[in-house]
């Protein structure tokens, strides 16, 4: 469900200017780290595939994925959905000098715009994500499909793509938590579980499994949800399933609670792995850890983890990761999540703007507009650069709508999601003043409006679609069309037309 309202500190001013391999490490760490599950009969969506959204979000792509399931969505697990999840109840009163303005219109309409790319490429490749294709095959990406779908829950929109969807990963559920055949993951069972409340599924019968029982059966006397073969040392694995079970409306073990706030470290932020010798804070898991404290009422714990988050955030609002190797959307995502769910907002606003600036928009294919790349670095159209988009927007849409796993759900979602409107491009017979000599060189194919390279700007100064010309790109020289003598004397007529990139 979208956040409609943001707390804004009265006397501060407010201004809105607007992991790896492209697998970060978030977004796959409640999953085994070589894919266990079975080999998925659907191959990765590649960058020519084009795909229109009906009204009932039964899009019919132009070109379908090698073995791609092709039939439309048929969201009927939603018709005997139990009652939502019980809501997190307010932490603390409002602090008197923060004040309730509505949420910025900028961020809800991009995020939605990222909605509307998440739901082609889920229906283009069979209601789910798979991982990149490596050597040893094609493997379905549950954990990402997941997120993508809290990613359209937060935006209200997309719903018939996220009932899709969950019907996919209730079915495939087994396969992902690696039950029966080795043992349960921690995290992934915790992520399904955030899944289950979140659609407001019944979490003791999702995909014929006891989501919470499970959960419950991993607790050890440390309060750890397994051990090493079940959280791979991961400490997010640990987080997920505390999240889930509060959530759920069930009670998180004290020890549990007591086992994560041993994983902060003395500047407030939180390890990544929980076997190490030292303790080196990660801002991954301390975004995910900080969203745990708050929903768990820890607020002491919960404000030293969001001061480390400010702390690494740089001036574009951008966060990156534990390695330092670049700032990108999977991590400020996350940051971002926690910042709303904090009321840390100017933190948050930042981090939207910074989330925006990865964002393509009317410059590339209409398959593509939407999407969130993983680093300014990937803006450009490619088969690599598409696949780390699909793994960086769930998490990144969710933190630019103000959404957090706590929170997240389905309550008043539409069926439709909305695309990124953008101007049909004109002709006109007025001859252009500029001396420029460069043509536009479209980016991809399926669209009937011309494209350009993807934008390099660092922020959203203008929202797309508002009509105004590309400035990346360089007007036409004038064209001589004809010149004609009159049998009447020696007029000359000239002819020159010029046509405009648009965004």
């Amino acid at each position: 469900m979208l956040r409609t309202a943001l707390r804004v500190r009265v006397a501060a001013p407010f201004a809105l200017a607007a992991l790896t391999l492209g697998m970060p490490s978030v977004a796959v760490a409640e999953t085994t780290p070589t894919p266990s599950a079975t080999t998925s009969a659907s191959s990765t969506p590649t960058p020519s595939v084009s795909a229109t959204q009906t009204a009932t979000e039964s899009a019919t792509p132009s070109a379908t994925p090698t073995g791609a399931a092709t039939a439309s969505p048929s969201p009927t697990a939603a018709a005997s959905q139990t009652p939502p999840a019980p809501k997190l109840a307010p932490q603390a009163a409002p602090d008197p000098t923060f004040t309730v303005v509505p949420l910025g219109n900028y961020e809800t309409q991009q995020g939605r715009y990222a909605a509307h790319f998440l739901a082609q490429q889920l229906h283009a490749n069979g209601d789910h994500f798979n991982f990149p294709v490596s050597e040893f095959g094609t493997f379905a990406d549950t954990g990402n499909t997941i997120d993508a779908i809290l990613a359209l829950d937060a935006t209200d929109t997309g719903g018939t793509a996220a009932a899709a969807a969950t019907a996919w990963v209730e079915k495939n559920v087994g396969d992902y938590i690696a039950y029966p055949d080795s043992p349960v993951s921690s995290g992934g069972t915790g992520k399904t579980l955030i899944l289950a409340a979140a659609q407001g599924r019944d979490p003791h019968a999702f995909g014929g499994f006891d989501l919470v029982a499970e959960l419950q059966k991993l607790v050890t006397a440390q309060g750890r949800f397994g051990t090493a073969d079940n959280d791979y040392g991961v400490t997010i694995n640990q987080i997920l399933p505390m999240i889930a079970l509060q959530k759920a409306g069930i009670a998180v073990p004290d020890a549990s609670l007591a086992f994560l706030g041993a994983q902060q470290c003395a500047d407030g932020g939180v390890r990544g792995g929980l076997d190490a010798t030292t303790c080196a804070s990660d801002p991954d898991a301390t975004a995910f850890a900080a969203q745990a404290f708050l929903a768990l009422g820890e607020t002491a714990r919960a404000t030293k983890a969001l001061d480390y988050l400010v702390s690494r955030q740089r001036a574009d609002g951008a966060l990156t990761n534990a390695s330092g190797e670049g700032a990108n959307a999977n991590t400020t995502g996350v940051a971002a999540q926690a910042f709303a769910l904090g009321g840390r907002d100017i933190a948050y606003l930042k981090a939207a703007d910074f989330i925006v600036s990865l964002q393509w928009k009317c410059e590339v294919a209409t398959q593509y507009r939407g999407g969130i790349a993983f680093t300014s670095a990937n803006r450009t159209i490619s088969t690599s650069n598409v696949e780390q988009a699909i793994r960086a927007t769930p998490q990144a849409v969710l933190g630019l709508v103000a959404g957090s796993l706590p929170t997240v759900d389905n309550d008043g979602v539409v069926a439709t999601t909305t695309a990124q409107p953008c101007a049909a491009p004109t002709t006109t017979t007025s001859t252009p003043t500029s001396t420029g000599t460069s043509t536009p060189t479209g980016t991809g194919t399926g669209s009937s409006t011309p494209t350009t390279g993807p934008s390099t700007t660092s922020g959203p100064s203008t929202p797309a679609g508002s009509g105004l010309a590309y400035t990346g790109a360089s007007p036409f020289m004038p064209l001589t069309i004809a010149v004609l003598l009159l049998l009447a004397g020696a007029a000359t007529i000239l002819v020159s037309r010029r046509r405009g990139t648009h965004q």
